[in-house]
């Protein structure tokens, strides 16, 4: 890497550069959608047509959080920025919290250390791009199929 490149454009860069095989991302796609058991709890699998999981996984995968990584507060004005009510944002907050535990348990996140930020996984950038794009690009075609 060139010198004149500095170490958060490196990560920027690479984040970008992040192209991987679309037939290991299926498979972890499909991975995706199963529960999964940690230390004696199930967590729920993920619904790559659900608007809640879509919505989560683009908050997420914001080339904004590609550099320094995201925190719960700027998950929760992503998703609820609508709402003004002070006790709704807490427990809203709450409900972010659990669902960055979810993306951690199924190792698309990854815990910045000695930071409260996360961080996208090299795998959560090839899953969660793929189920934006697959979302972007051909869910609108099969609407108007549908609706024809």
């Amino acid at each position: 890497m060139p010198k004149s490149v500095t170490q958060p454009t490196a990560r920027y860069l690479e984040a970008l550069s992040t192209v991987g095989d679309p037939a290991q991302a299926q498979q972890h796609l499909q991975k995706l959608a199963n529960a999964i058991s940690h230390n004696g709890r199930s967590y729920r699998g993920f619904n790559p047509d659900a608007k809640k999981d879509i919505d989560l996984f683009a908050a997420v995968w914001r080339g904004e959080h590609a550099i320094m990584g995201f925190r719960n507060r700027d998950i929760l004005h992503q998703l609820f920025s609508h709402i003004k009510d002070l006790s709704t944002l807490r427990r809203l907050g709450a409900r972010v919290s659990r669902l960055l535990k979810l993306l951690h348990i199924h190792q698309l996140t990854a815990k910045i250390p000695r930071s409260r930020r996360w961080g996208v996984t090299l795998k959560g950038q090839s899953i969660m791009g793929m189920v934006l794009k697959i979302h972007h690009d051909n869910y609108p075609s099969l609407l108007m199929n549908q609706t024809a």
